[in-house]
C-alpha cells in the first residue's frame, strides 16, 4: 500500500509539475499575443502616417493643376496649349500684361461622348503656381464663367480623399456666399473668412458653422437695438 501511495504521489509531482510547465506556456504566448498586437497598432500607425505622407506629396506635386469642364470637344484643334491662352485671358478678363505660361494641357483619357453628353474634362499644369492661384482665385470670385453660352467650371486637381474633406465645407460656403462674406479654402483644408474686419480659419465645418450662427446672432442683437 505504501508503494502505491508513493507512486501516486509521484505521479501526482509530474501532473503538478506538467501543468505548472503548460500554464508558464500559455502565459508566454499571451505576453507573445499581446506585444504582437502593440505591434500591430504601432503598424498601423506608420502606415497611416506614411499614406498621409505620400498623399500629400501627390497633392502638393500637382499643385500647379487646374481641370476645366465644359469647353466643346475638339475645340483646341489639335493644341490645348495654344486654344487656352488665347481663350483664358478673355474667359477671366486678365489684365492685357498676364502671359498664360502653360507647361502642358490635354484631355482627360477617357472615350470621346456623345454629342448630348458632357465633354470631357481639360487637365492643364501651368508652369508657375502663382499665375495657377491667379486663375483659381479670378474663377472663384468670378462666381459663373461664360464661354459662347456654355457654362465652364474650374476645380484643383486633388486625391479623391482630400477632395472629399473640402467638399464638407460645400454648405458653409453656400451660407457665406449668402451672407455676402469673402472666403477662400486654402490647402489642406482650411477655410478663412473675413467678417468685421478680421480674418478667421476654420480646420472644420462644424465649427465654422457654429462661428457663422454666434455672428449671426450678435448681428441681429445690434440691429434689433433702439
Amino acid at each position: 500500500l505504501t508503494l502505491i501511495i508513493n507512486e501516486i504521489k509521484e505521479g501526482n509531482t509530474h501532473i503538478q509539475t506538467w501543468i505548472t510547465s503548460v500554464k508558464q506556456h500559455v502565459l508566454d504566448i499571451e505576453d507573445t499575443s499581446q506585444a504582437s498586437g502593440s505591434n500591430i497598432v504601432d503598424l498601423k500607425k506608420q502606415v497611416e502616417q506614411l499614406k498621409m505622407h505620400l498623399d500629400d506629396r501627390e497633392n502638393r506635386s500637382r499643385c500647379n493643376n487646374l481641370w476645366f469642364l465644359g469647353f466643346l470637344e475638339d475645340v483646341e484643334q489639335g493644341n490645348p496649349v495654344k486654344f487656352l491662352q488665347k481663350t483664358l485671358p478673355m474667359l477671366l478678363q486678365l489684365s492685357t500684361d498676364t502671359i498664360v505660361e502653360i507647361e502642358q494641357a490635354h484631355c482627360l483619357l477617357a472615350p470621346e461622348p456623345a454629342p448630348e453628353q458632357c465633354p470631357r474634362l481639360f487637365a492643364v499644369c501651368f508652369l508657375r503656381f502663382p499665375l495657377k492661384e491667379k486663375m483659381f482665385l479670378l474663377a472663384h470670385d468670378a462666381g459663373k464663367l461664360e464661354w459662347k453660352e456654355h457654362h465652364i467650371q474650374i476645380f484643383p486637381d486633388l486625391l479623391k480623399d482630400l477632395q472629399d474633406r473640402r467638399c464638407q465645407f460645400m454648405q458653409v460656403k453656400k451660407k457665406l456666399c449668402d451672407l455676402g462674406i469673402r472666403y477662400g479654402l486654402y490647402y489642406p483644408v482650411v477655410l478663412q473668412i473675413s467678417v468685421d474686419g478680421k480674418q478667421h480659419s476654420f480646420s472644420t465645418p462644424g465649427v465654422a458653422e457654429e462661428f457663422l450662427s454666434e455672428w449671426e446672432r450678435h448681428r441681429e442683437g445690434k440691429t434689433s437695438r433702439p
